[in-house]
């Protein structure tokens, strides 16, 4: 499903000619904090490595190309192990969502880049799974994981060109989650991110002259 999904992303944003269209996978390292309806957070939550997703595209703010502007889907697992006495809790949780940042970049060669990235976006819990002594809980079906999920993120992004067509990127964001539900207890998440990319750039726009060519 995860596949299916990026795919017909990447498709949409072809289909739109976007100035510069990426693909970025890496690994999220989350924090959970969980507050109690007396105010208490809890500490007992130990963080788990856990896949990440971003397909989307790039495009100019300006005609000096100094400012940009990334959208994309992202598709993020936010895990954790919770520490109990006597119990073992494992949770593993699918969040999807649109996530959109700006970007300045702060060092700039011929070949090489390094972009500071402030953003934010909305997600939503496609699949959770609460694994607590080998018994299974799906916590789509808990009230405290409803509702939708908003984060800001902070990054650096280093860019390197591998062809004028192509570049390829190494970036680190941090980002801080927490839900809209209005209830006494809440879950929020800190993550910290590393992403590979591949950015596919200068695609050309199709003009009505070009179309009654073909």
């Amino acid at each position: 499903m995860k596949k299916n999904l990026l795919f017909i992303f990447f498709v949409i944003n072809i289909g739109v000619h976007a100035q510069s269209v990426y693909f970025k996978t890496g690994v999220n390292n989350t924090n959970y904090h969980y507050k109690s309806e007396l105010g208490e957070v809890s500490k007992v939550f130990q963080s788990q490595l856990g896949d990440a997703y971003e397909i989307g595209y790039r495009f100019p703010l300006s005609d000096s190309l100094r400012f940009s502007y990334e959208i994309g889907l992202v598709l993020n697992e936010y895990n954790a192990i919770v520490g109990v006495p006597n119990a073992s809790i494992k949770w593993k949780t699918d969040y999807v969502g649109i996530q959109s940042t700006f970007i300045c970049p702060i060092v700039k060669l011929d070949c090489f880049t390094i972009d500071a990235k402030a953003g934010g976006g909305l997600n939503t819990i496609l699949y959770g799974k609460q694994d607590l002594n080998g018994i299974v809980y799906d916590l789509k079906k808990n009230n405290d994981f409803e509702g939708v999920v908003f984060h800001v993120l902070l990054g650096l992004q280093a860019n390197l060109k591998a062809s004028e067509y192509c570049h390829l990127s190494i970036g680190y964001n941090y980002s801080n989650s927490i839900s809209s539900l209005k209830s006494p207890q809440k879950f929020s998440f800190e993550t910290n991110q590393i992403m590979f990319g591949i950015h596919l750039t200068k695609f050309k726009k199709i003009d009505k002259k070009e179309k009654n060519n073909l």
